[in-house]
């Protein structure tokens, strides 16, 4: 095999990756929006049904996140916005309009999977 030759293999092995890559790219572009949606849709189905629950039903995720400080402050985002209480169980705090990765936001001392958790919000 000469030089001319390994640069031909070279190339066109090199294309037809980046063709791939291209195809396969495109491809979960178009599918990734949907299946997140389907996911959405057969866990808000499923929690329904687990709790016996009403097609009006909104069922929604709240975060948990822990501030310490002077004094640790429990927080819970809901989809209304934050609110904080204290260990007594008192209101210490409530934002109206809080990012989901906003700057402002209080760092996350634990990981969120044992923080998670589902609620039922009433229609």
């Amino acid at each position: 095999m000469n030089f001319r030759e390994i640069g031909k293999v070279v190339l066109c092995l090199g294309l037809t990756c980046l063709l791939a890559g291209l195809v396969l790219g495109i491809t979960f572009a178009f599918t990734e929006p949907a299946k997140e949606a389907n996911t959405h849709k057969r866990e808000q189905e499923l929690i329904r049904s687990l709790l016996s629950l009403k097609e009006e039903a909104r069922v929604v995720t709240i975060e948990r996140f822990m501030e310490e400080g002077p004094s640790i402050l429990l927080g819970y985002r809901l989809p209304r916005g934050m609110r904080w209480f204290d260990l007594e169980g008192k209101v210490a705090g409530e934002s109206q309009n809080v990012g989901l990765c906003g700057r402002s936001e209080p760092v996350r001392i634990q990981e969120p999977h044992p923080f998670f958790c589902r609620a039922v919000e009433p229609v």
